[in-house]
């Protein structure tokens, strides 16, 4: 890579592969010294949240959490998302799709539950 990343996701809830995709991205960001961060990748309430970046910033202000991120003062937590979750997304979005028509518009007016 020509440039490096601030930061490397390496713990994503929503991952299908974990146990593929995160040690390779562990060991590259720790290799190369890059921050590493997570996410919950949620698209239901249910989820928000099951992976996380703990930021070791000095003040809540942008530049200072932008700081702590590009010196790796950061700490990936949660765990991936259950089978029983996962089915939970999929039937809630599917019902959320079915309401919408072919040219993207949700029918009677409402949006979605579970998008975010």
């Amino acid at each position: 890579m020509k440039v490096m990343p601030d930061a490397i996701e390496v713990l994503n809830a929503a991952s299908l592969f974990a146990r593929v995709a995160w040690p390779p991205a562990k060991e590259f960001a720790e290799k190369r010294r890059i921050a590493q961060v997570a996410g919950s990748d949620s698209h239901i309430p249910q989820t928000i949240g099951r992976a996380y970046t703990v930021i070791e910033a000095n003040s809540p202000d942008e530049e200072s959490i932008l700081d702590a991120i590009r010196s790796g003062r950061t700490q990936p937590v949660g765990r991936q998302v259950s089978i029983g979750e996962r089915t939970r997304k999929m039937f809630l979005m599917s019902d959320d799709l079915s309401r919408v028509s072919p040219i993207g518009r949700v029918a009677e007016g409402e949006a979605p539950q579970g998008f975010l």
